[in-house]
C-alpha cells in the first residue's frame, strides 16, 4: 500500500466561473493556472507503460523477496518524482501458502479436479514459474468428505431459501458461485450452518461466456480460470489474524492460531467452472429457483448429492515480511493540514486504483472551501463522483464493497465531481489564512473500548483496572440492556480514576442514558454519556483530552462533552441513513414516487 500525504494549500476555492480564481490576485491566478497546466501535462502513457511492465515482469506475491524489491522500486520512483520524504516500513504478518490442495468427486462418477489454470498461448506471462496456484488464503486446513449442496451465492438469504426447501448443509460440502457478496462471506455463513467444506466457483453467467468473449479474445473468465483471494473474516477485525490489537512489527507478541477469530472455520478452495461442472451436473433434487440458475449447460439442482466429494487442504502458516511505502509531499504553507490518499501495490492493480480519489482529494486540497480533516472516497460504485466525509463521523462499513465509506449520524460534508467541490451541509469550517493552527497536548494513557451488553462477564470490567487502563469509552449495544454483574468493577474503575464514557456500538442514534433504569444506574457509577460520538472517535479524543489535562478529570469531562470537530451532532437528518451514503441519492426520488 502506498500512502501519499498531500498538504492542504491555502488557496481559496474556485467555485465560480473562469477566468477569476477566488482568493487569487490576477498575477497569482496566472501563476496558478500555469502550474496546473504544467502538472496536467506531466502524465505520460509511455512512462505508465514502462512502470506497468516493471511491476508485472515477475510474480511478486506478498511476503516474497520479489515484492520487497518492488517496494524498493516504488520508493525510488517516489524519490525521483520529488517527494519530500520517502520511508519504508517493514511488518511481519501471517501469510499462509498452500502445500496440499486436492478435491475429488467420488460419486456418482470419479473425477479429480484440476485446480489449476493452464497457460494461454497468447499471454507469455501465464507461463512464468513461481505463480501461486489458485487458493483462498486464511481457510482452515482439513480433510473432509461429504455430499454436495449447491447454495447459489452462499449469502444468508440463500440459506433461507434452502430452509424453505427442507435442505440442510450440516455435514455437507457446499458449492457456491462467486458474486452476490465478498467471497469471505460464503465459507463463513456455510460454517455457521454446519457445512464441513466450501468450494467457490466462477459461473459463466456472472463472469464468463454469457457476458462476452473470454480470455484471450475478451476480458471474461475462461473455462479453467479461477478467482483467487483471501477469505479472512475481516468484519471481526482487519489485518494480521494473530495481532488483533497491535501492529505486526517484527518480534510482536502473537496469539496462537487456534485463538485467531478471523480464520475461516472450514476448508475452502476456489475452482473454475470447468471443475465445477462435473459436480453440479450430478446434483439431484428439485430444480433451483430461476434466480439461482447460472450459465452452464445443465439444469441446476441444489442436492444434497448424489454428488459426493473428498476435499483436502493443508497450508504453510508462515509469518512473512511485507513492506509499506510512505511518501510525503509537504505544502509550502500550512503543512499541518493533510489529505491522505492510498493505492494498492498488487499484481492485478500494478499502478493505482485510486486515480479518481487522488484527483478529487487534490482538488479539495488545492481549491476546496472546507478546512477540516476529511476522508475523500468513492461515492457511487460507478465512480461518477467522490464524497468528502467528516473525519470524526466516518467509518468503513463493508469489507469489500467499493463505496464502503459512510458518514454516520449525518450526511457527507461535500461532493466532488469533475474537480468541483460542492458542500452538502452548511456547518463546515471555511479556510482561513488569518491564524495558525495549534494542537495542545499529546495523547495520554493507555485504554480500551469494551462492548457493553447483557452477556459481558464481570471479568471484563475488572480487566480495565487490572491492565492499567485510564481511558475507557464503552460501546453499548442497546439502551435497555441490563447487566448488574458488571456494576461493581465499573464502580471500582471509577474509584481508581478511570475515565469512563458511554458511546453506541450501533453507530446510529444517541446514547440517551435517562430513558431506562439501567442507563440511570450506569450514570451513578460515574459513566458519562457522549451523545452520538463514535466509539473510536471517543477513544482518540479521550486520549488527547488526558494529554491536555492529565490531572484534571473535570476539565477532561468538559472537553469530552464539548463538540470540537463535528464529533457530536444535535440531531440526525431524517433521511441521513439512506441518502448520499455511498451512491444512493436515487433513494429519495424512489421514496417520493412510492409515498406520494
Amino acid at each position: 500500500m502506498i500512502w501519499l500525504f498531500l498538504s492542504l494549500l491555502v488557496a481559496a476555492p474556485a467555485l465560480g466561473q473562469e477566468p477569476s480564481l477566488a482568493g487569487y490576485t490576477p498575477a497569482s491566478a496566472q501563476r496558478e493556472r500555469a502550474l496546473e497546466a504544467a502538472i496536467i501535462g506531466q502524465p505520460s502513457a509511455e512512462r505508465m507503460d514502462g512502470y506497468h511492465r516493471v511491476l508485472t515482469a515477475a510474480p511478486h506475491h506478498a511476503g516474497t523477496e520479489a515484492n520487497i524489491k518492488l517496494a524498493d522500486y516504488y520508493a525510488a520512483r517516489l524519490k525521483a518524482f520529488g517527494f519530500d520524504s520517502v520511508a519504508l516500513y517493514r511488518y511481519e504478518v501471517l501469510l499462509p501458502r498452500p502445500i496440499t490442495r486436492r478435491v475429488t468427486l467420488l460419486a456418482p462418477e470419479h473425477y479429480e479436479l484440476k485446480l489449476a489454470e493452464p497457460p494461454l498461448a497468447a499471454d507469455p506471462d501465464t507461463k512464468q514459474a513461481g505463480v501461486l496456484p489458485p487458493y483462498n488464503a486464511y481457510a482452515k486446513d482439513g480433510d473432509v468428505t461429504g455430499e454436495v449442496v449447491y447454495v447459489n451465492y452462499g449469502v444468508p438469504d440463500d440459506y433461507t431459501v434452502l430452509d424453505s426447501l427442507g435442505i440442510s448443509v450440516a455435514g455437507k460440502i457446499v458449492i457456491a458461485r462467486y458474486g452476490g457478496s465478498w467471497r469471505g462471506i460464503k465459507p463463513k455463513v456455510a460454517a455457521e450452518h454446519g457445512a464441513v467444506g466450501c468450494l467457490i466457483s466462477s459461473d459463466p453467467e456472472d463472469d464468463g461466456y454469457v457476458q462476452g468473449d473470454v480470455l484471450p479474445t475478451g476480458k471474461w473468465r475462461p473455462e479453467w480460470g479461477v478467482q483467487r483471494g483471501s477469505v479472512m473474516d475481516m468484519p471481526v477485525y482487519p489485518g494480521d489474524p494473530q495481532t488483533p490489537d497491535r501492529p505486526s512489527l517484527p518480534g510482536v507478541q502473537r496469539i496462537p492460531l487456534d485463538q485467531a477469530q478471523t480464520l475461516v472455520k472450514i476448508p475452502t478452495l476456489p475452482i473454475s467452472w470447468g471443475d465445477a461442472l462435473p459436480i453440479l451436473k450430478h446434483l439431484g433434487g428439485a430444480a433451483v429457483p430461476p434466480a439461482w440458475r447460472g450459465g452452464l449447460p445443465i439444469t441446476y439442482h441444489a442436492g444434497p448429492g448424489p454428488a459426493r466429494v473428498h476435499m483436502v487442504l493443508k497450508s504453510d502458516w508462515g509469518v512473512r515480511p511485507i513492506v509499506d511505502v510512505i511518501g510525503i509531499i509537504r505544502g509550502s504553507e500550512q503543512p499541518e493540514k493533510i489529505v491522505m490518499v492510498g493505492s494498492q501495490r498488487s499484481s492485478d492493480r500494478p499502478s493505482s486504483d485510486a486515480a479518481r480519489n487522488l484527483i478529487s482529494a487534490t482538488a479539495t486540497a488545492a481549491r476546496g472551501p472546507i478546512a477540516e480533516v476529511m476522508v475523500c472516497m468513492f461515492g457511487p460504485t460507478s465512480d461518477r463522483y467522490n464524497l468528502l466525509h467528516r473525519g470524526t463521523r466516518v467509518r468503513k462499513m463493508h469489507s469489500s464493497y467499493r463505496s464502503t465509506f459512510r458518514t454516520l449520524g449525518d450526511i457527507p460534508l461535500a461532493m466532488v465531481e469533475d474537480r468541483l467541490v460542492t458542500p452538502l451541509k452548511n456547518d463546515w469550517r471555511p479556510r482561513r489564512d488569518d491564524r495558525d493552527v495549534t494542537v495542545p497536548g499529546g495523547v495520554g494513557d493507555r485504554g480500551a473500548v469494551p462492548v457493553y451488553s447483557s452477556g459481558v462477564p464481570a471479568a471484563v470490567g475488572g480487566a480495565v483496572v487490572g491492565f492499567g487502563h485510564r481511558r475507557v469509552p464503552i460501546a453499548r449495544t442497546g439502551l435497555g440492556l441490563r447487566n448488574p454483574n458488571i456494576y461493581p468493577p465499573l464502580e471500582r474503575a471509577h474509584a481508581a480514576g478511570v475515565h469512563m464514557y458511554m458511546t453506541l456500538q450501533t453507530l446510529w442514534g444517541f446514547v440517551q442514558m435517562q430513558v431506562y433504569e439501567t442507563g440511570r444506574e450506569i450514570l451513578q457509577l460515574g459513566v458519562v454519556p457522549l451523545a452520538n460520538m463514535l466509539p473510536e472517535v471517543a477513544f482518540v479524543k479521550l486520549g488527547w483530552a488526558l494529554g491536555v489535562h492529565p490531572d484534571d478529570p473535570a476539565a477532561v469531562e468538559r472537553l469530552m462533552t464539548t463538540t470540537i470537530a463535528g464529533e457530536m451532532t444535535e440531531r440526525e437528518p431524517h433521511d441521513g441513513y439512506l441518502i448520499l451514503q455511498g451512491g444512493v441519492p436515487e433513494v429519495a426520488g424512489f421514496l417520493a414516487r412510492v409515498w406520494k
